[in-house]
């Protein structure tokens, strides 16, 4: 079992023990990788040409889930609790005692993001048709010769579902053949899903 399923582990039991109760929902993946495993008769997936079978047999991942249009407030006396902490605001590099950067940042972090550069890659159609990874370079940046939203879809700034169903959308406009799917966008999503499926289950 990997080390980070391992912790995690610890950590449901210790929060079991102080009467806390963790959900974990999937979230960064496609499918819930321990029921591909389920379904594909107890051994993960650790090809591309398995994991494909697998997804025609189980069918399309689920769609994402809607944004939530509220988020409850935190205990009125949450910040309290916490010396020194005076709101949910994030700190900057200097109050956490590192020297500001010279440079400012390529790419920003977080939801809103990832959501913008997600967007303007799916407002180029025929771009999403005709991608095909070894055709790219991941060190083009401007401008882009991939979709720059694998950090995203890393930390969860970006659903990978929601980017599964609209490169799909996408294809089922398509007036000929997209190219060969482990090469293609659709592709990449699923490569990812062969590596996260295997990494987590072997």
């Amino acid at each position: 079992m990997p080390a980070s399923m391992q912790r995690d582990l610890e950590v449901k039991k210790l929060a079991a023990t102080a009467g806390v109760k963790v959900a974990s929902p999937v979230s960064h993946t496609l499918y819930d990788t321990e029921w591909m495993v389920h379904k594909n008769g107890g051994a993960p997936p650790i090809t591309f040409q398995s994991f494909a079978k697998l997804m025609d047999k189980v069918g399309p991942p689920p769609k994402a889930l809607p944004a939530p249009t509220s988020v409850p407030p935190p205990l009125s006396d949450a910040w309290t609790r916490l010396s020194g902490v005076s709101g949910p605001a994030v700190p900057t590099l200097a109050e956490l005692g590192y020297p500001e950067p010279e440079h400012p940042a390529l790419f920003a972090g977080g939801e809103t993001a990832g959501l913008k550069i997600l967007e303007e890659c799916m407002a180029k159609k025929e771009w999403v048709k005709k991608f095909e990874k070894p055709n790219t370079a991941p060190t083009d940046f401007k401008p882009a010769a991939t979709t720059q939203l694998s950090p995203y879809l890393k930390f969860g700034c970006v659903s990978a579902r929601l980017f599964y169903h609209q490169v799909v959308e996408i294809y089922r406009s398509a007036s000929k053949p997209i190219g060969p799917t482990q090469v293609s966008l659709e592709g990449q999503l699923m490569w990812r899903g062969v590596f996260l499926t295997g990494g987590g289950h072997t």
